[in-house]
């Protein structure tokens, strides 16, 4: 019996089964015969998303959902994402000299 042509993703000891890497897939474009880009993309977008929900466990963060409007909330893991790159990302305000080059 053979192997899946694809083979699971382990990030920091956390499998990522190929079966949703392949569920994945569907949401990345690829060339026409190419169906190789949209699972290494699926692959990598997987193992980003595995990596921010490993940071929101190690820094201790509680999942706060927010009302994404008509009726629709955020889900847990996505909550945490957003806190993880609230929490991480600091933005840096752009000078008068990147204002008037990009307008």
């Amino acid at each position: 019996m053979r192997g899946p042509l694809q083979p699971d993703v382990v990030v920091n000891a956390e499998r990522i089964p190929a079966r949703l890497i392949a569920a994945e897939a569907q949401n990345h474009a690829a060339p026409p015969g190419k169906p190789g880009h949209a699972w290494r993309a699926a692959a990598r977008a997987l193992a980003v998303r595995a990596l921010l929900l490993q940071e929101a466990r190690r820094l201790g963060l509680a999942p706060e959902p927010r009302d994404l409007g008509a009726g629709r909330r955020e889900v847990p893991e996505e909550a945490l994402i957003r806190a993880v790159i609230e929490r991480r990302m600091q933005p840096v305000p752009p000078d008068e000299d990147a204002c008037r080059a990009f307008y």
